[in-house]
């Protein structure tokens, strides 16, 4: 049973707002709607100051946009990975080095009942 607060599930899959209006499938890596400004630093540019074969696993990754972005400014070497709770719902296939993964039925199910236990 869901809160008259919330969105359905078949609702809430077809928005593109998931989180809040700050964190949504939309986010790329750079400007207003980003991880720059969300959560105020440029994954891209920390990875290249760390690692010569840079891996990120971004969750909650919506399109993948920020991933697409940061492959174009990593290493061949990269393995970004976005993990999804819809997938991506964008036609163009993600640079090779992007992987964008949409979570298993078994594993939303089982991520709502750890926030429904979370939450009493």
């Amino acid at each position: 049973m869901t809160s008259p607060d919330l969105l359905p599930d078949h609702r809430l899959e077809l928005t593109s707002v998931v989180a809040n209006s700050t964190m949504n499938r939309e986010r790329g890596l750079t400007g207003a709607n980003s991880n720059a400004r969300e959560p105020g630093f440029d994954p891209a540019d920390h990875l290249l100051s760390r690692a010569p074969e840079p891996r990120w696993l971004d969750l909650c990754s919506g399109e993948g946009l920020a991933l697409r972005e940061a492959a174009g400014r990593l290493p061949a070497t990269a393995r970004l990975t976005g993990v999804d709770l819809v997938g991506p719902l964008a036609v163009a296939p993600p640079p090779p080095t992007v992987d964008l993964v949409t979570a298993s039925v078994a594993h939303r199910h089982a991520l709502g009942l750890r926030a429904r236990a979370h939450a009493r």
